[in-house]
């Protein structure tokens, strides 16, 4: 886990979620969903994944990895349960992260355009 921007490597160094002026802020934010996944004996990749299946069945996450072990991980979520308590840390810590989600913002949802109602 980042402990400090001397752990940041890579475009990491660029992101705003990263930058000096905020980085303490999502630390600790970070540390409440390390504190919850402690709680359920997971990993708190695990327990952000539960949060998001928890959210409802319209809901799907879609977790990317380049490695076997934290693909087993991410399936590891579909068996932990949150209780509602344990679901509602999570929605609170993400109301508070600061800086922006994307290296470039304008780009956000500007990848893939949605079809028109015409079938297009």
């Amino acid at each position: 886990m980042l402990r400090s921007r001397a752990d940041l490597t890579g475009r990491r160094l660029e992101h705003p979620r990263f930058a000096e002026e905020v980085f303490d802020t999502n630390v600790k934010l970070a540390d409440e969903v390390v504190a919850v996944a402690a709680e359920l004996a997971v990993e708190p990749g695990q327990v952000a994944l539960a949060w998001v299946l928890a959210r409802g069945e319209d809901v799907v996450p879609i977790p990317g990895t380049r490695h076997a072990a934290y693909l087993r991980e991410n399936v590891g979520a579909f068996d932990d349960t949150l209780t509602p308590e344990q679901a509602a840390r999570p929605a609170g810590i993400a109301e508070r992260v600061e800086g922006d989600r994307a290296l470039r913002p304008g780009a956000i949802g500007a990848e893939a355009r949605l079809p028109d109602s015409a079938g297009s």
